[in-house]
């Protein structure tokens, strides 16, 4: 039963770990379509790149460490939601830059 278990939470890990990609992937090509290809000209990205450029950005600007304090390690939920939701503020924060330039 221990098998299934371990299985299962690498398949709900996975889950969210893809779900996540696509979402970063998918606020960074709003973003570039509002700022980036109009202002200096460049193409629109497919969501592949889209997806490796949130990939590259966040092996050298993460901060793992925060998710590793005490307080975290108790609760696996905050962390979760803390990874969220940070896409769509960052994506209300654009739309509300596009609207005031």
């Amino acid at each position: 039963m221990n098998v299934l278990a371990g299985i299962g939470i690498l398949g709900i890990s996975g889950g969210v770990i893809a779900s996540l990609a696509v979402l970063r992937g998918w606020v960074l090509i709003t973003l570039w379509g509002w700022f980036l290809a109009p202002h200096f000209g460049l193409s629109m990205i497919s969501m592949p790149i889209a997806i490796g450029i949130c990939l590259i950005a966040a092996l050298v600007t993460k901060d793992i460490p925060v998710m590793l304090k005490e307080q975290y390690l108790d609760n696996t939920i905050h962390p979760l939601v803390l990874e969220f939701t940070q896409p769509f503020l960052l994506l209300l924060t654009g739309y509300c830059v596009t609207k005031c330039i």
